[in-house]
């Protein structure tokens, strides 16, 4: 066994280990969830306000959050499309089907999803596992490379009044130079890719504050969508379930002037938009692999 088979079952353990750990954290997550709905219901008038400010929003904020949801879902397809197909041949559409399908099982305790792909490509399309689990971290520290370079960029066109298109443009240039190389355009491509799909998470962000009555500075609404996008990270919560809306009610006081109540509102609003759109894209993107699998068992 190699060097690299080796670190490669060492990331498989590792996975095992934090599987071993999840339905603790699954619980701890749903129990999150549960103190979060009892604490606004609690506040009769705070959730009442937030009530007739959603009752009062344009329709085209809702389909706005659906609209930057959907597209969210998309932009991670593409962004694991670009960076799987170094190690082997995977279709665009298989990928969302996959992203999509995976989305859903993520919000089980054991978070099967992320193990399914892995198997997925390793039985359907030849990729190691560890080069599926290496893709997993690289999107990951995309992520973070791109929250790095645009909360700071927006909070400093917010202190010298500069336009946000400027703010924005101004991290995305930065990527430009690693086009230039064969080896280096997968990951510079898929950075702009993902700091896309980041525009869009502070989009979604800034539409839930302002459709329960707290609208954000964008450079807050950037802030909040890193503090979400970091507690989704987290391994052993599924899908950041009961963390983001505690981090994010949390938050929202220190970096606004928000009430920790407004605060999980917003997220719990946020949330459900967000289940909204990822059952039926899951349920999408089961059928498609499920047709894909049954035409290719007829087919031999």
């Amino acid at each position: 066994m190699d060097r690299h088979d080796e670190k490669g079952d060492r990331l498989v353990r590792l996975r095992e280990l934090f599987g071993r750990v999840r339905p603790f954290g699954a619980a701890v997550g749903a129990l999150l969830v549960v103190a979060a709905i009892a604490l606004v219901i609690s506040r009769a008038s705070t959730l009442g306000d937030a009530w007739k400010a959603m009752g009062s929003a344009s329709p085209l904020v809702i389909t706005a959050m659906v609209a930057a949801m959907a597209g969210s879902v998309a932009l991670t397809g593409l962004t694991f499309w670009i960076l799987t197909r170094r190690y082997g041949r995977v279709s665009h559409w298989e990928m969302q089907a996959l992203m999509s399908a995976t989305a859903v099982a993520n919000y089980l305790p054991l978070r099967p999803g992320l193990v399914a792909r892995v198997v997925y490509h390793s039985s359907r399309n030849g990729i190691r596992a560890r080069d599926s689990l290496r893709t997993i971290v690289e999107a990951m520290a995309l992520s973070v490379i791109a929250l790095s370079l645009l909360v700071p960029s927006l909070m400093v066109a917010h202190q010298w009044a500069m336009p946000i298109g400027i703010a924005v443009a101004l991290p995305a240039l930065l990527a430009i130079p690693t086009l230039a190389s064969a080896r280096s355009r997968p990951l510079g491509t898929a950075f702009l890719v993902r700091f896309g799909e980041t525009l869009l998470t502070t989009i979604r962000y800034d539409l839930a504050f302002r459709l329960v009555g707290a609208p954000l500075p964008w450079h807050v609404a950037a802030a909040i969508a890193c503090v979400s996008m970091v507690s989704t990270m987290v391994p052993f919560v599924s899908n950041g379930l009961g963390l983001r809306e505690w981090t994010i009610g949390l938050m929202a006081p220190l970096l606004a002037d928000v009430s920790l109540e407004r605060g999980l509102v917003a997220e719990l609003v946020h949330r459900a938009i967000e289940v909204v759109v990822i059952v039926p894209a899951g349920l999408w993107g089961s059928a498609w692999l499920w047709r894909r699998m049954k035409r290719d068992l007829n087919s031999t």
